[in-house]
């Protein structure tokens, strides 16, 4: 093949990418204001907890709906996303930078077959579970979220997505 019809095929291939991005990448329609926090979450009640000010913050920029709650002695982090969004990015990203030690990460399996992604983290003399995961409408689930991006990246359409994170004293 010659070296002017290469460039050319690559070329092309980079303006019908570029054509198709627009596409690829526009919201989600549904826009998560739409829908209410549930009530309950795996049959307990839910407290709503205020956001701190850094959390308002972030939201203004966050493509969705986020809530804080209260479980038990369980804190639920509820994260509705209506697009594809490097935004949303593990609980222990944020845990690791304020000083939490993460432990070995692990699939975990709930009482009701779900998947999410689980470890321990530690600080000060604390431990606690984190467990996380991100389902969609349909009830596909990702239990890490690099592979929900690009799966959100190429389907816009199958969203809004909740990001699901539990911080517990116990492994359940």
């Amino acid at each position: 093949m010659s070296h002017a019809l290469t460039i050319a095929i690559l070329g092309l291939a980079a303006g019908v990418f570029q054509w198709l991005s627009p596409v690829m990448t526009t919201p989600n329609k549904e826009t998560a204001d739409q829908l209410p926090w549930p009530e309950t979450f795996e049959g307990y009640l839910l407290t709503p907890l205020p956001m701190t000010a850094m959390e308002r913050e972030f939201q203004r920029s966050f493509p969705g709906q986020i809530g804080n709650f209260r479980s038990g002695e369980n804190q639920i982090i509820l994260r509705r996303v209506t697009r594809a969004t490097r935004k949303l990015h593990p609980a222990t990203d944020c845990l690791k930078a304020s000083g939490h030690r993460i432990g070995k990460a692990s699939l975990y399996t709930d009482h009701q077959g779900g998947k999410w992604s689980g470890c321990e983290v530690s600080k000060a003399g604390q431990t606690f579970f984190v467990r996380e995961c991100i389902t969609s409408p349909n009830g596909k689930i990702w239990t890490d979220v690099s592979s929900w991006y690009w799966h959100a990246m190429m389907h816009p359409d199958s969203g809004p997505w909740l990001a699901s994170t539990i911080i517990s004293t116990s492994q359940y």
